[in-house]
């Protein structure tokens, strides 16, 4: 699995992640991050702790993640029209997902810095998911997902989460090649 996917699932072991259905396509994305090999660095580990993964645009307009263990593809989507927000969706999907299955989670480029929030399953978000006809879960030995059933509900709970402070798990540094 993909180092993201693996810090989405190890950072936040009480907390969760968000799926569902891959709603975005290679026709949503934008080119947000620059092809390179970054170092992922998860608040609170040593930076030299952080694996490479590489990242290369598509012909299609989605992201190749090449990690450690396997590619994921990512979509890397607007959360909000304004060209001049800062805050992305990413969709990421691959093989440890399973088919027709997607991760989200939010990406903030302001002032060149390539920042990653994994999305946390709890409280309020997963009564809103429930409501919605989404589903939660809990894997005695993985985290609280919060699975959400449309994409209307996923981009509001999405936009109310980019309003909030601190949010950052992950950021990318780009290693010089």
């Amino acid at each position: 699995m993909n180092r993201i996917l693996v810090a989405a699932a190890l950072l936040l072991p009480l907390s969760g992640c968000w799926t569902g259905a891959p709603w975005f396509t290679a026709s949503d994305a934008v080119n947000v991050i620059p092809d390179g090999r970054y170092r992922i660095e998860a608040k609170g580990e040593a930076a030299e702790t952080g694996e490479i993964v590489g990242i290369s645009r598509q012909p299609d307009g989605s992201v190749r993640l090449d990690g450690p263990e396997m590619p994921a593809r990512a979509i890397v989507a607007r959360l909000n029209q304004d060209a001049k927000d800062h805050r992305y969706i990413i969709q990421l999907e691959g093989p440890a997902l399973g088919a027709g299955n997607a991760l989200f989670l939010l990406l903030d480029n302001q002032d060149d810095r390539y920042r990653v929030s994994v999305l946390r399953c709890h409280g309020e978000i997963a009564e809103v998911v429930r409501r919605s006809g989404g589903s939660v879960s809990r894997d005695p030995q993985s985290v609280t997902n919060c699975e959400f059933n449309d994409q209307k509900t996923l981009v509001e709970q999405l936009r109310l989460q980019a309003q909030e402070d601190g949010i950052f798990d992950i950021e990318l540094k780009r290693i010089a090649e």
